[in-house]
């Protein structure tokens, strides 16, 4: 759902009074209230409305027991100034990796159901990872909002994922070798790259004045 922001225009009228139009999901467009003696005025008019739609948006997804995190968590994304490929993939998150959590009040999820979780989701560590960087952005939001005080997942065994593998070697001998078997116009940047350890962006922004007698200088 787009925001009020995003569906609203102000414009002067002919009185030299300015006015808030919202368009809506049928095309037409409704007035926000009256009208307004200064354009500042009108946004501030506006920016009250967004605020307190949201505050509404936000009541709507709770029950007895605080928001529930499905809900609570898909008006987040839709709020967020986001791709549509990234809240296609966030929303898939919520039905497959944090499927366990839906229909579950936020507060009422504890540091032990997370660690259970990330145990659960082991098998599937990237997965894992995203879902719990969402699982962290829509309860600090939950956090912002007054629903809940604390972070369930600040848990020390939910760090990482999957272990990594060390990093292959590349000994002198093997890269002398390697440079051997480059075209000769490859070879100084690559010498360069290899013996002060820089990153390609590194590589390619060095300039004449970055050496001095043959000598690269940080």
């Amino acid at each position: 759902m787009e925001t009020l922001m995003k569906r609203a225009t102000i414009d002067q009228i002919p009185s030299g009074n300015w006015r808030v139009r919202i368009r809506q999901t049928d095309g037409s467009r409704i007035s926000l209230g009256g009208t307004f003696k200064t354009k500042e005025d009108a946004q501030q008019a506006l920016e009250l409305a967004e605020a307190r739609r949201l505050i509404e948006a936000a009541r709507s997804v709770t029950d007895g027991d605080g928001p529930l995190f499905a809900p609570y968590a898909t008006h987040c994304i839709d709020e967020a100034e986001l791709r549509p490929r990234t809240k296609a993939n966030y929303h898939s998150l919520l039905r497959t990796a944090l499927a366990d959590f839906r229909d579950r009040p936020i507060q009422t999820i504890t540091p032990s159901d997370m660690r259970m979780w990330w145990s659960d989701q082991g098998d599937h560590p990237t997965n894992r990872r995203n879902a719990l960087w969402l699982f962290r952005k829509v309860v600090a939001m939950a956090i912002e909002d007054g629903f809940i005080e604390r972070d369930p997942s600040l848990s020390k065994s939910l760090r990482g994922g999957a272990a990594h593998k060390p990093r292959p070697g590349f000994t002198e001998d093997q890269f002398l070798t390697v440079i051997e078997h480059v075209e000769p116009i490859y070879r100084v940047p690559l010498l360069v790259a290899y013996s002060a350890h820089t990153r390609l962006g590194e590589l390619l922004g060095l300039n004449e004045e970055d050496y001095n007698r043959g000598l690269l200088h940080g």
